[in-house]
C-alpha cells in the first residue's frame, strides 16, 4: 500500500484497539493502523516507523494521552503534532 496513511493508535484495551483498527481500515482502505498498548509501546513504534497520524485515548496505563503528545513533541520528530 504505497499511498497508505500510517496511523498509530495508542490504547490501553487490546480488544477495543483491535475493533477500532478493523473499523478504521474498513471505512478507508488507505488507512493502515498500528496499535500500541500504552506510552512505552507507542515510543517503540515511533522509533521504528513514521506515522501520518497519532491517535491516543486520554487515560493510559502510565499517564495520559496529552502527556504522551507532550513527550512526543519534545523529540522534535513531530513538530506539527496537535492535540484535540
Amino acid at each position: 500500500m504505497d499511498d497508505a496513511v500510517q496511523v498509530l493508535h495508542v490504547e490501553r484495551d487490546l480488544e477495543f484497539a483491535r475493533r477500532t483498527a478493523e473499523q478504521l481500515e474498513q471505512v478507508n482502505s488507505q488507512l493502515q493502523v498500528t496499535t500500541a498498548l500504552g506510552s512505552g509501546s507507542a515510543f517503540q513504534a515511533l522509533s521504528n516507523n513514521e506515522y501520518d497520524c497519532i491517535v491516543s485515548e486520554y487515560r493510559l496505563p502510565s499517564g495520559t494521552g496529552l502527556e504522551l503528545f507532550d513527550q512526543i513533541q519534545t523529540t522534535g520528530r513531530y513538530p506539527r503534532l496537535q492535540a484535540w
